[in-house]
């Protein structure tokens, strides 16, 4: 497939090697690619094609314009352009809508590696650790709270699920956000809220062995069962999972290596230390629970920064960016502990690895419990708990109420990305809509004569790049993503 005219550095890593890695699929795994993993792929390459639509923005002040492309793929995978803007949205809509004026706590459990897998891939298994959690920490603010005889004090919050580690790895942990106390109502509905008092790593120990606890105590967890069969079992139905989850390579001649570290060293493996004396962390059976992050009620900034770091993409573009000698070379975020600082990838080992990261449909990631469950009594008096009174807008009942997805972008980006995109780079002045192609066979040929035009590439037309003897089957039902 020739390279697209314009993009990131990984949207046309992505669209370069797409075919050569449905091909090499098609060769090493025991079965074909999921369609919803294809769809998505091939929806990524389309994003923000100018060929199917744009905006021209023109300054008030000087002769510059803009282009702006306002097509997107939507996915919910790995799309650094389109997760950002859910990221802002979701974030916002958190801190405006759903989130009391009261302290809150961040908890992050990650699983041991022998069942990370089973947790990316079996959603019973997730719902069970998940729960567990929720109700380990439940119970953690009732012993440690004064409230404790009372049956009616609670707790909540929001959680939410991540499924990738900094490397593009497959990683399923929990980022749960909750409420750092406990409410309490009575029989007229008035709710009060019970400030809890600080955690330490001994704390956490506690809540840590008592979810551990009951994943042993209901049958979700055994230590005795021999995970490396469960393992060679779930390898052979989801090889590409597996080999994310350890880091190792699942197609092409490096199969079963471990992804390219530059920087790393060698480490000496030292005893694991239970409680962490540092900070509010504790290490039990393979399970890591910290909760050393805290956001006071009246710091509203921060707590929608954390929200932001919650439901973030996987990767940013600036990240990313292609060797001289054909590698996409990935910075990590922090230096990992054996001194690693890069990832160095061929192009279908990066497209391996975010197809791994691909969510199945309908799959939520994002999950409300306890005091701020879709059903909890008393929901909606917490949620304005210790906002400010407001005066209602006063809505005809014929006008719909607006969505979320109607919110303006540009308010947005000013918000969470403290950027002003109607603000002229140049000049300082304000830019302002010019015209508006929205019609693809209008779009395409402006697109076209400014060298903007991506040639067209949709799952559909795999299938013809691999051949006769091809095992992979488009879905009918699919709607490309190219045509008008």
């Amino acid at each position: 497939m020739p390279r697209p005219a314009q993009g990131t550095t990984l949207q046309r890593c992505v669209a370069a090697s797409l075919p050569d890695f449905v091909r090499a699929a098609d060769r090493g795994l025991p079965a074909p690619l999921p369609a919803f993993v294809l769809r998505e792929l091939a929806a990524y390459v389309g994003c923000g094609d100018f060929a199917r639509g744009f905006v021209q923005l023109a300054c008030e002040d000087c002769p510059r314009q803009r282009l702006v492309a306002f097509i997107s793929c939507k996915t919910r995978g790995f799309c650094p352009s389109c997760g950002g803007k859910r990221m802002t949205e979701l974030s916002s809509h958190l801190v405006d809508a759903v989130l009391p004026h009261v302290p809150f706590r961040q908890f992050v459990l990650t699983v041991p590696f022998e069942i990370r897998a089973k947790m990316a891939f079996d959603s019973a298994f997730a719902a069970e650790v998940k729960r567990a959690l929720h109700a380990a920490v439940q119970d953690g603010y009732a012993k440690r709270a004064p409230l404790r005889a009372s049956d009616r004090a609670r707790t909540g919050g929001v959680t939410a699920i991540q499924r990738f580690g900094s490397g593009l790895n497959l990683h399923v942990h929990f980022h749960s956000l909750a409420i750092d106390g406990l409410f309490t109502d009575d029989a007229s509905g008035r709710v009060d809220f019970h400030d809890g008092r600080p955690w330490n790593s001994r704390d956490v120990g506690v809540v840590l062995v008592d979810l551990v606890s009951r994943l042993v105590h209901r049958g979700v967890l055994d230590f005795d069962a021999d995970v490396r069969a469960e393992m060679a079992d779930l390898a052979e139905r989801e090889p590409l999972g597996v080999a994310s989850c350890m880091h190792r390579i699942a197609l092409g001649p490096r199969r079963g290596q471990r992804v390219e570290r530059i920087g790393a060293q060698k480490l000496l493996r030292t005893a694991s230390v239970e409680l962490d004396p540092q900070r509010p962390k504790a290490r039990y059976a393979g399970f890591d629970l910290e909760a050393g992050t805290r956001i006071a009620a009246h710091d509203r900034k921060s707590l929608e920064r954390l929200c932001r770091y919650l439901v973030r993409p996987p990767v940013a573009d600036k990240r990313v960016r292609m060797r001289d000698d054909g590698k996409v070379e990935l910075e990590l975020k922090s230096r990992w502990p054996d001194g690693t600082t890069h990832l160095a990838f061929t192009p279908i080992e990066l497209v391996e690895k975010i197809a791994a990261l691909v969510p199945r449909p309908h799959e939520n990631l994002l999950v409300y419990h306890g005091v701020l469950a879709g059903n909890a009594r008393g929901r909606e008096a917490i949620r304005h708990y210790g906002r400010p009174p407001t005066t209602p807008l006063a809505t005809p009942p014929s006008v719909r109420k607006r969505s979320r997805s109607a919110r303006d972008w540009a308010a947005m980006m000013r918000r969470g990305l403290d950027l002003d995109v109607l603000t002229c780079p140049h000049c300082g002045g304000r830019l302002r809509i010019r015209a508006i192609l929205a019609d693809p066979r209008v779009a395409r040929p402006f697109a076209a004569r400014l060298g903007l035009a991506r040639t067209r590439a949709g799952p559909e037309d795999l299938p013809r790049t691999l051949g006769a003897d091809t095992r992979y089957e488009p879905d009918p039902d699919f709607a490309d993503p190219y045509d008008a």
